[in-house]
Parts: C-alpha cells; structure tokens; sequence
C-alpha cells in the first residue's frame, strides 16, 4: 500500500513539473496573453490620441511578443488604406509606445519619433 501511495505521488510530481515546464516554455516564447491585449490596447489609444487616427483608419490592431528586452509587447497594426503592410509598435519598459518597423515599400504611416 505504501509503495503504491509513493508511486502515485511520483507520478503527480512529475507530471506537475511537466506542466510547469511546459507553461514556462510557452509564455518565453509566445509572451502572456493578457499583456499582449493590453499592449494592443494601450497602442490603440496612443494612435487615436496621440497620433489622430480615427478608428474608421484603422483595419485591426492585433498584440504581440518580441524578442526586444526594451520593447517585449506591442501590436501589429494595420491600416484600412494598406491593408496586408502591417506596422509594427512596441510599449517600451519606460512606458513609451514606438513604431518599431513596417512591411510596406512605400509606407504611408511613418511616425516621426
């Protein structure tokens, strides 16, 4: 009865330490979902207020993870007047929001900072 308990345990740690691994491989890589909404949220109310877009302008705004140690969440944003040439933003760790590259040969919304 004892070695049963123990192999059961044995068999709940491991599998736990498997989830774990698993969990920390995956945020690493892919980012956490919810600071990847609130970059998107965050770069969407800088292009309306900061930037004067309408929302009318904008196609979709989409959160992203990058590899950037300065600028780890942002958004791909795309315009209705470029769609398929999205822009990409990043929130930076000083809370500053920058346009970090674009897709487009002849991009019609460069920031200027």
């Amino acid at each position: 009865m004892f070695i049963i308990k123990k192999v059961v345990l044995s068999s709940i740690a491991a599998l736990v330490s498997l989830i774990i691994i698993f969990l920390v491989g995956y945020v690493s890589i892919n980012g956490v979902p919810y600071k990847k909404t609130q970059a998107a949220k965050q770069i969407k109310t800088y292009l309306i207020t900061k930037k004067n877009y309408t929302e009318d302008e904008i196609y979709n705004i989409k959160g992203s993870v990058s590899k950037s140690s300065t600028c780890r969440y942002g958004a791909e944003v795309t315009f209705k007047d470029e769609i398929g040439y999205p822009y990409e933003y990043g929130v930076c760790n000083d809370g500053e929001i920058h346009q970090q590259g674009y897709t487009s040969t002849t991009p019609k919304h460069l920031d200027d900072n």
